[in-house]
């Protein structure tokens, strides 16, 4: 997110982005890197619209975000979580495991935390948002390519020249600007790195069933030649 981005729209976005499906969504938002000069606004911004989301029964009309798939994927979610506070990040919001019954868990949103440490680099897979700073384009490409992983990013600024700059060398399959999630079935899906080859959707992957024949017709006698000249 640069400086002159919407941070409201970011924040609506991005949440719904990281909590989809409870977080367990393949292109989820889990990284947020905020230009240093709107990164405490944006911190804010996430943080109230992260505690608006109800957490509860999927069969419950008001419910937002149901619980995850499995009690063990609960606890890993959660290990990352405290793992990241007893490294020194901070948790703003979310990262308690509720009482009752339920493998439910609520949105978190951790600050201070560092570029190589588990909780940004690793594949959380829960309700669960990293935001860190970045000072320019240059700094923001680097800690944004600085991953494992390379399926989905989302670039907010209304600056269009920059965020197409800006898409260009991100390391990854599919970007968004201003905007996260929204699929288009005719439109390629798919990743770079750890986060696989190949695309899903769009006529490309129904191409790797299809095998390409070469036919070539030459429609009269070449001249005589000797070696490569004519004759």
């Amino acid at each position: 997110m640069f400086d002159d981005a919407d941070i409201d729209a970011m924040a609506h976005a991005v949440a719904m982005g990281a909590t989809y499906n409870t977080g367990q969504d393949c292109t989820a938002a889990t990284r947020v890197y905020v230009q240093r000069a709107q990164y405490d606004a944006a911190v804010d911004a996430l943080r109230g619209k992260l505690e608006q989301i109800k957490v509860g029964p999927p069969e419950d009309p008001t419910t937002d975000i149901g619980p995850l798939i499995t009690s063990d994927h609960r606890d890993r979610v959660h290990g990352f979580v405290s793992r990241a506070v007893e490294a020194g990040a901070r948790v703003v919001t979310g990262g308690v495991v509720p009482e009752g019954p339920g493998n439910f868990y609520p949105p978190t949103l951790i600050v201070d935390a560092a570029q190589d440490s588990e909780i940004v680099q690793g594949e959380i897979f829960g309700p669960v948002l990293v935001v860190l700073p970045f000072e320019g384009e240059e700094d923001a490409l680097s800690l944004a390519n600085d991953s494992a992983y390379g399926l989905a990013s989302s670039i907010w600024t209304e600056n269009v020249a920059r965020a197409i700059r800006v898409s260009h060398q991100l390391d990854v399959g599919v970007t968004w600007i201003n905007d996260h999630l929204p699929i288009a079935s005719e439109a390629p899906h798919g990743g770079v790195k750890g986060s696989g080859f190949g695309k899903d959707m769009s006529i490309e992957p129904l191409l790797d069933y299809s095998v390409t024949r070469h036919l070539m017709i030459r429609h009269a006698l070449p001249p005589e030649t000797t070696g490569f000249r004519p004759a």
